[in-house]
């Protein structure tokens, strides 16, 4: 009888044991698809964020200006990039899956010091205006060029040409090789943006 009794106790345990492990697994998945719908959200918020930044930039430096509607788009990139750069900081952190030393927040900084200089050109404009490139700003500009150029290098490598579905596999390490090499730019890049 101890011996059967033994045997029933092993087959209840083991069907409560199987019966957590499903519950566990249900919720794991549950919570993959509400942060891969959030990942694909902000990885797709960033890049191109900073992709568009990058052409109005390029095309500033070509005609030697920036017009309202463009310096306003670049103030609103920067604002994504501020926000969704610290986000997808958060989750590499959150999840382990890097070491703190090799994330920071440096992409932000520097999209907030370069806001920061746009939203003070645009608060001083009465009414209708454009940013031309003139020995003042110049050199400023030509920085936030270079930064935006080492980002948008860092889409190109990691990000251009995924899938929606890609881009929201927590997984694929994809997105933590983004914002290590982000953070590792922006680090070497930060000293440039103290006088913005």
């Amino acid at each position: 009888m101890n011996k059967n009794f033994f045997i029933i106790m092993l087959i209840v345990i083991s069907i409560l044991l199987g019966f957590f492990a499903y519950n566990q697994r249900q919720e794991n998945i549950k919570y993959e698809n509400l942060f891969s719908d959030k990942l694909y959200t902000t990885m797709y918020l960033l890049s191109s964020s900073i992709l568009s930044n990058n052409e109005i930039l390029q095309s500033g430096f070509s005609k030697k200006y920036f017009t309202e509607s463009e310096v306003d788009q670049l103030i609103y990139n920067y604002a994504n990039i501020i926000n969704y750069s610290q986000e997808a900081n958060y989750f590499v952190r959150t999840l382990g899956r890097a070491k703190s030393s090799q994330i920071n927040d440096y992409t932000a900084y520097i999209a907030e010091r370069i806001q920061y200089y746009l939203l003070n050109i645009k608060r001083h404009a009465n009414g209708n205006y454009s940013v031309s490139l003139n020995e003042d700003n110049t050199e400023l500009f030509q920085y936030a060029k270079e930064v935006s150029e080492l980002w948008t290098s860092v889409i190109n490598n990691t990000i251009e040409g995924k899938s929606p579905e890609e881009l929201g596999n927590i997984h694929d390490n994809y997105w933590v090789e983004t914002m290590l090499e982000l953070s590792r730019h922006s680090k070497n890049q930060s000293h440039h943006f103290r006088n913005f």
